[in-house]
C-alpha cells in the first residue's frame, strides 16, 4: 500500500482543488442548501395561504366571486402540493437517519459481542 492511499479503501485521497474534490464539495453544498430550503419552507406555506385569504377578502366586493374562489382553490392546491413534497423529503431524510442509527447500534452490538475487537462486517 502506498503511503498516499487511504487505509482500508485502496483509493487515493482527493487533492484539494481537484475536479473530484470540487464536485464532492459542490454536491455537499447543494445538499445542505436543499435541506435548509425544506426546513425553512413551512412558514412560507402558511404565509402564502394567509396572504391569499387576505387578498380574497379585500377583493371580495370588487371582483367576481367565482374567479376569486377558483384562484384561491388553485393557490391552496399548489401550496398543498408543495407541503406534500416537504413531507416526502422529511420522511426520506428521517428514514436515512434511522438507517444510520440502526447501523450504528448494530456496529456497537457486534463489537460488544466480539469482546471489543474489530471484526469485518458481513
Amino acid at each position: 500500500m502506498n503511503s498516499s492511499e487511504t487505509p482500508g479503501t485502496g483509493a487515493q485521497p482527493l487533492r484539494i482543488g481537484s475536479r473530484e474534490f470540487v464536485a464532492e464539495r459542490n454536491a455537499a453544498v447543494f445538499a445542505g442548501r436543499v435541506r435548509l430550503l425544506y426546513r425553512l419552507s413551512v412558514p412560507g406555506y402558511v404565509g402564502t395561504l394567509i396572504n391569499a385569504v387576505v387578498l380574497v377578502a379585500a377583493l371580495w366586493p370588487i371582483a367576481s366571486r367565482a374567479e376569486l374562489l377558483a384562484w384561491f382553490g388553485l393557490v391552496a392546491v399548489i401550496t398543498g402540493g408543495r407541503y406534500l413534497l416537504y413531507r416526502r423529503f422529511t420522511a426520506r431524510a428521517t428514514g436515512q437517519r434511522s438507517a444510520c442509527r440502526r447501523f450504528r447500534w448494530r456496529s456497537i452490538c457486534r463489537r460488544a459481542s466480539s469482546g471489543g475487537r474489530i471484526s469485518p462486517t458481513p
